[in-house]
């Protein structure tokens, strides 16, 4: 069945159909995903990509920045070397290998006993994880363990609440008969609820066994974090002492061969200098752009520039979905928070979830948000789809109630609209639509019929 109106040859992306035609409801989606389609629907992925190129200019900007470090460390390394070396010019060149060959037999011991403490760290780490081998298993089983104490919490809890309904309640607030058996439906819930007082308290003497455990497994885990740093240290002490050898029986080998020129070292120095005045500004400039991606990447984070957008969009979205359910007969208070998360207030009645409902609610607050992506599609881009396509939507679990309204609102939209509407239930709608097309399956093949 459809309605056939007046077309345009101009088309704008029909952002609920987006919604609609994916395999779940928007309300079914997870936070993460509603905030995708109405990202989508508002046109701020843009920051999103924005965000990314940012993100990669600032890793390559901090990856400079490192590069540049390291630099300036070796040129100023290699600039105390030439200081260093050009004061040991003026002394006596035998007098100088001496100090070098003694300096490099009291590395070696420094050496040895660096290797010593590093094995015996190890050797203590080692130890230490043969003692905590039980960390999976005990998590594992600490997770369960309060999975099932909410579970019991839950259950006492609704235990808790008939117990006050029938102490409060004589006859039922429904259907106004009175409640038969009361006192012993009140009995059975108080054995039944002492029965999960005593379970929990249990799993709670064993959950506190259990915290005990973690908290030493923790402790040793700290431990092990401290050793494993007091590991590097002495690897990079070991490698630093390893390397000031390497170079000191470098420099031996040197004075023994050839004495160096002071000239020659003068003039390196000088060309070190150069070279670290050029890693300085370099790096200087490298920090400048950090400091201005870091804070270009606050903007266009979740919590800033599009939160904003949001943020204002909001109010409107959430005016828009119960101004729909309204037009459908279904009062409720409709409310999307910033976080995406809904909360249902029905007349005297708690909040609820979209969960809450039955499917043919459920369906009138699809059908809502299915309206509201339009009109806010429309507000946000100036442009109006004038498409709209319902697969099979009187077919599922709308109820009759919802039926009449939801035709009633189709029928107030403007004249504009190229409505098409699929249904098997063509003998009931048939008086519904201006123009009907009927198909049949022939030879398995579909084909219209008269």
């Amino acid at each position: 069945f459809f309605s056939s109106r007046r077309r345009h040859t101009r088309c704008s992306r029909d952002w609920s159909s987006d919604v609609c035609s994916s395999d779940l409801p928007f309300m079914q989606l997870s936070a993460g995903d509603r905030r995708s389609v109405i990202e989508d629907l508002l046109d701020i992925q843009v920051f999103s990509a924005m965000n990314v190129l940012v993100k990669s200019k600032l890793t390559k900007c901090k990856e400079e920045e490192s590069t540049l470090r390291i630099q300036i460390d070796a040129v100023k390394g290699k600039i105390e070397l030439h200081k260093k070396h050009l004061d040991e010019l003026k002394k006596n060149t035998k007098e100088i290998i001496d100090a070098k060959k003694q300096e490099v037999v009291e590395n070696k011991t420094e050496l040895t006993t660096l290797d010593a403490e590093y094995n015996q760290t190890q050797s203590n780490i080692d130890a230490m994880l043969v003692e905590i081998s039980d960390d999976e298993t005990t998590t594992k089983k600490f997770s369960k363990l309060n999975s099932l104490e909410a579970k019991i919490e839950t259950n006492i809890s609704k235990i808790e609440t008939d117990i006050e309904f029938y102490n409060d309640h004589s006859t039922c607030p429904t259907c106004d008969q009175a409640i038969n058996n009361k006192e012993e439906k009140v009995h059975s819930c108080t054995a039944k609820l002492k029965e999960l007082n005593e379970g929990l308290e249990k799993l709670k003497v064993e959950s506190d066994a259990i915290i005990s455990r973690i908290n030493t497994i923790k402790a040793t885990q700290k431990k092990i974090q401290e050793l494993e740093q007091e590991l590097v240290k002495l690897s990079t002490s070991s490698t630093k002492v390893k390397s000031y050898i390497r170079k000191l029986e470098k420099e031996i080998e040197a004075l023994e061969s050839k004495p160096a020129m002071s000239d020659d070292f003068k003039a390196q120095s000088k060309e070190l200098l150069n070279q670290l005045q050029e890693y300085n500004e370099n790096r200087r400039e490298a920090v400048t752009n950090m400091q201005h991606y870091e804070i270009v990447s606050q903007l266009l984070k979740d919590g800033g520039i599009k939160s904003k957008i949001i943020k204002q969009y909001i109010p409107v979205i959430n005016k828009l979905v119960n101004k729909y359910l309204a037009a459908m007969d279904f009062f409720v208070n409709f409310n999307l928070d910033e976080e995406f998360k809904e909360s249902i207030k029905s007349r005297h009645r708690d909040d609820f979830s979209y969960s809450n409902f039955s499917e043919g609610e459920k369906k009138r607050i699809d059908l809502a948000l299915l309206f509201t992506w339009r009109s806010v599609a429309k507000l946000k881009n100036s442009v109006n789809t004038n498409l709209l396509i319902f697969d099979e939507v009187f077919d599922g679990s709308l109820d009759n109630n919802g039926t009449e309204e939801f035709l009633k609102l189709i029928n107030m939209m403007n004249d504009d609209t190229n409505i098409f509407v699929i249904s098997h239930k063509g003998d009931i709608l048939i008086d519904k639509f201006r123009h009907t097309i009927k198909f049949a399956k022939v030879k398995n093949f579909s084909q219209q019929v008269n």
